[in-house]
Formats: C-alpha cells, structure tokens, sequence
C-alpha cells in the first residue's frame, strides 16, 4: 500500500467520526473496510481512476452524512455539531479570505508599482539604475506582500476568530501568507529562465509548493487556536531567514553543479522537504496531536487545487483567468472569475481543514488551549 494511499484512508477514518455516535458503531468498521477495498482497486488501475474515485467519494459523504445525521442525530445535533460548526467557519473564512485577497491583490499590486514607478522616474538616471540593479527594486513586492498579507489575516480574524483568539489570527494568517508568498517569488527568480524551461524542475517544484502553501495554510489555524508564543516566534524568524537562506542556498547549488542536474533537483527536493516538515514542527506544541490535520492540510490543497483547477478549465471564462498570470486593466473580467474560482477553492479548503480541526477537538477532550 502505498503513502498517498494510507494518508486518504486514514483521512476517510476520521471523516467518519463525523457520523452519530449510534450509526458510527454499527456500521464505521464496514465502510472504512469497504471504502479500503475500492480505494486499492482504484489506485491500481491507475492514477487517474483514483482521482476520480477521491472526487465521486467527496459528492457522496457530505450527502450521505447528513442523511446518517437526519436518521438518527436529528437536525439540532448536526447544527450544535463541533466538526460542522468549524467547517462552515472555515469554509467562510478562506472562501472570503482568498476572494477578497485575490481581488485586493490586483488592486494593491497596480497602486504600489504605478507609485514606485513615478518616483523612480522623477530621479536621474544614475539613481534609476542603482535603485533598480539593486535590492531596493525590491520595495513594492515587499509592501505588496505586507498588505495582502494583512488582508487576508483580518479577513480569516473576522470569520474564525474571537476576543481571545482574534489578534493571533491576524498575524498568524499574515504570516502564514506572506512566508509561502516570498518563497515562491525568490525561487522563480532565483532559477530564473531554468524555471520555466526545465520539464523535470517545473512541475516538481509547482507540487513542492503547493503542498507547502496547503502546509501553512492548515498551520495558520493550528497556530492561532493553539495561542503558543514560540509558534509564533518562529514564524517570526521564519519570515527574517527563510528567504534569504533559500536564496543563498540555491546558489550554493549553482556554484556546486552550474546547471539543473538531478542532484541538484534531489537537494532541491530535500530542501523544499525540509522546510515543509519545519512548519509541521511548529504546529507541535507538546500533547495537542493538530500536525496530523496540517499534514491532511498540504496534501489536500494538493489534491483540490489539481481537482478544481482541471474542473474550471474547462468552463469558458474561467479558463482565460486561469491563464492569466498578471492581470492588465483590460482583462478585469477574468478577474472577477479568479476571484470567484479562489472563493470556491478557499470554501471547499476552510471546510476540510475545519472540520478536520473540529474532529479533532471534539474527539482529544484533553486538548485545552494552552497560552504559553
């Protein structure tokens, strides 16, 4: 059995703990049985049978879910339920959160730079070019980042926080946003046109990422409910060294191999390997077992983001927004249709991560919130 194939049914195993006590009893052996054998089967007819296994498999269980909760929980204990009540909070927070941040992301980016751009031009053309062959060229992305960063950890505040907890999901989400954001931004740079026209460098490192965007996504609400000082202090650090210590390091692996080599591709992956479990570490704060769901968290924005992305391409309109990298001023629709397909991701995302987070409330009763 292999490790994607362990990780979906143990995902599956504690998806089941949603179920009625009653209904879990009777019949959560034979369904985590049943749904084993299919999986197996699907995953050995291929990879693209499994995908749409994993798929038909989440249309089913939230309806049959809700169906086992009518028949014997009742509507007042699905409303009071922890896993759902986190969900839908979740659901709300990311889908407003990357909506909003995505729409406010264009906005921003066109403001910075249009500004930095005029008093670059108001200089002579001496401090023009020092300014631009150095790291002050840098300056807009760094408000760029400071900004949606800030939006996207107020929005996920308002949604999923409380008198307690408010202020610690600001910064965690601010945080959680903006590490993932500079690391993306000084890797592309940094490999430069190897990047893009490296078959075996591209899509290893676009799957590296996004599972490590999904990591510090999941750890952002580990982080902010947890409320331990060093989690933060060491996002804190995280966001001085990480960047220029990935920077630095992939210029170490120039200087030692000159071109993209599979050795440098393998220290590459080791490195990208690393800092994923370093953000994991993080969410391990003593006895409070959350690494798990962070762990779910990565590789299910993975898995949706590859999902949904193939689903929207296909659908006119969203698949001209989808091709649109930055988005120039005559091209505001296809904004407003990425802004709609990162609400729907965000949603679907906030949902699982919640509900994973309320599972795991609901079934650690020692686990208190702890502020260190």
């Amino acid at each position: 059995m292999t490790g994607i194939l362990k990780i979906v049914i143990r995902f599956y195993s504690l998806l089941l703990r949603l179920y009625p006590g009653s209904f879990r009893n009777e019949f959560a052996e034979a369904m985590l049985h049943d749904f084993s054998d299919l999986a197996v089967d699907a995953r050995k007819k291929g990879r693209f049978a499994f995908v749409l296994f994993c798929l038909h498999e989440l249309i089913d269980f939230p309806i049959n879910l809700l169906r086992a909760h009518l028949a014997h929980g009742g509507m007042p204990g699905i409303l009071h339920s922890q896993p759902l009540n986190s969900g839908l909070r979740g659901a709300v927070g990311f889908g407003a959160g990357f909506a909003f941040t995505t729409m406010a992301a264009w906005s921003v980016s066109n403001l910075i730079y249009s500004v930095f751009e005029l008093l670059i031009q108001s200089l002579s053309d001496r401090i023009q070019s020092a300014i631009q062959n150095s790291s002050l060229s840098l300056i807009p992305f760094a408000i760029y980042l400071a900004l949606t960063g800030t939006i996207f950890g107020l929005l996920l505040a308002l949604f999923l926080g409380n008198r307690t907890t408010f202020y610690r999901y600001v910064l965690a989400g601010a945080l959680c946003w903006v590490i993932p954001e500079m690391v993306s931004y000084i890797l592309v740079g940094s490999l430069g046109e190897a990047y893009y026209h490296n078959a075996n460098l591209t899509p290893i490192l676009g799957y590296s990422m996004c599972v490590l965007i999904g990591v510090f996504l999941s750890a952002t609400y580990a982080i902010a409910e947890s409320g331990q000082k060093y989690s933060f202090r060491y996002l804190a650090a995280g966001i001085i060294v990480y960047p220029p210590g990935i920077y630095l390091f992939i210029k170490l692996l120039f200087y030692l191999w000159h071109e993209i080599t599979p050795w440098f591709l393998l220290s590459l992956m080791a490195f990208m390997i690393a800092s994923t479990a370093c953000v994991i570490a993080v969410t391990m704060p003593g006895r409070h077992k959350s690494y798990f769901v962070v762990v779910a968290g990565g590789i299910g924005y993975f898995l949706l983001n590859r999902a949904l992305f193939y689903v929207a391409y296909h659908i006119p309109g969203f698949s001209i927004a989808l091709d649109v990298g930055i988005i120039p001023d005559v091209l505001i629709v296809p904004m407003y249709y990425m802004a709609i397909y990162k609400a729907i991701f965000g949603a679907l995302f906030g949902l699982g991560i919640g509900s994973m987070f309320g599972v795991h409330k609901k079934t650690d009763p020692q686990q208190v919130i702890a502020i260190a």
